[in-house]
């Protein structure tokens, strides 16, 4: 039987109740809601599959991907040089703000997750000093790269929790009933494979999209005089 002993620690680290604060966010789709364009179902569905997934195999992936291996060939100019990055592809405040809050939420979390003595030692603090603006995707990285959670496994896990969490969004803003919601996510999840698919082949001086509609959705969201999420 193959080593499945990683896959309490993914569980844990995708689990929706981790108190990183994404309840919280939309990352835009609020935005996309109030400017009117998603406003149903069919809607939501084709930003999840197009967009959402676009975005995650050209930014976030990768630089989950590029963070792994800089870990892993103990490269701290490299981590640091990508969480500059990751700062940098967030196209607006206050979705630099949601990336900063749950990554620095889930450092915050690494002596419960990795334990004391671990979160203690030099090494640790290393990796830890390596990361400026604690970035959710190189957050997410260190602590899968601690928890010894295949690469793979860490993308495709990452995937289905950014979907989820936008789905659960949609749940509230759209009004949507649950088992609605269970069908879209079933439906996105057969597009998963192929994203991250297609993330592996993103070299670093190549991590970025565009979704010019999104990130104007974004930033009038900032200054919405009323919202139901922070981002």
């Amino acid at each position: 039987m193959p080593d499945s002993s990683w896959l309490p620690a993914l569980l844990q680290l995708s689990d929706s109740t981790l108190p990183v604060g994404a309840y919280a966010h939309s990352f835009g789709l609020e935005g996309l809601v109030q400017l009117g364009a998603i406003r149903n179902a069919d809607d939501l569905e084709r930003f999840l599959t197009r967009e959402m997934l676009t975005s995650l195999s050209e930014v976030e992936l990768p630089l989950i991907r590029h963070s792994r291996a800089a870990l892993e060939n103990n490269d701290l100019s490299a981590l640091t040089r990508l969480d500059h990055l990751a700062l940098a592809t967030r196209p607006t405040a206050e979705l630099r703000s949601a990336s900063t809050r749950m990554g620095r939420q889930l450092l915050n979390l690494a002596p419960q997750l990795l334990g004391e003595e671990l979160t203690k030692s030099p090494a640790w603090q290393l990796v830890f000093d390596s990361m400026p603006h604690r970035q959710t995707s190189t957050a997410t990285a260190v602590l899968h790269h601690f928890r010894d959670v295949p690469p793979n496994a860490g993308l495709h896990a990452t995937t289905w929790q950014t979907l989820s969490g936008l789905a659960q969004a949609g749940l509230k803003l759209l009004h949507l009933g649950p088992a609605g919601i269970q069908g879209i996510l079933a439906r996105c999840s057969n597009a998963i494979p192929d994203a991250v698919a297609a993330s592996l082949s993103i070299p670093e001086d190549a991590i970025g999209s565009y979704t010019p509609l999104w990130d104007i959705a974004s930033s009038r969201h900032e200054r919405a005089p009323a919202r139901l999420f922070i981002s």
